[in-house]
């Protein structure tokens, strides 16, 4: 079995070979993003029901970064509020919390909470 921190090394090297790729690059538009990921996943699963599981890991580890590139593009980038700086938890949020904190809400640290 393969361990996630390998797994996960693979799907940046793929985002990173992507990404520096001239004519792949960062997506233009979310329809061609769309038109990739969908590509990835309709390869992918001619591979699982081919039963070829390292073909299919591979399209899995494609259809990963391409998911991930959609999110490096066209996602709002995520701003950490002074209440999460302060946090002793910050370092596993998941991202902006605007109504109090989303991943651990009984250890909301900040001043009323």
């Amino acid at each position: 079995m393969n361990q996630p921190k390998d797994v996960i090394a693979a799907v940046l090297d793929e985002i990173v070979k992507t990404r520096k790729d001239k004519t792949k690059g960062p997506f233009k538009s979310t329809h061609e993003a769309l038109g990739v990921i969908r590509e990835e996943y309709v390869q992918f699963e001619s591979d699982v029901f081919s039963n070829c599981n390292q073909d299919a890991c591979e399209e899995a580890i494609q259809l990963a970064a391409s998911a991930l590139n959609f999110v490096i593009d066209f996602k709002e980038p995520f701003e950490l509020t002074t209440s999460c700086l302060e946090c002793k938890f910050v370092a596993e949020c998941f991202g902006p919390r605007d109504n109090g904190c989303r991943r651990f809400p009984e250890k909301d640290n900040r001043a009323g909470i």
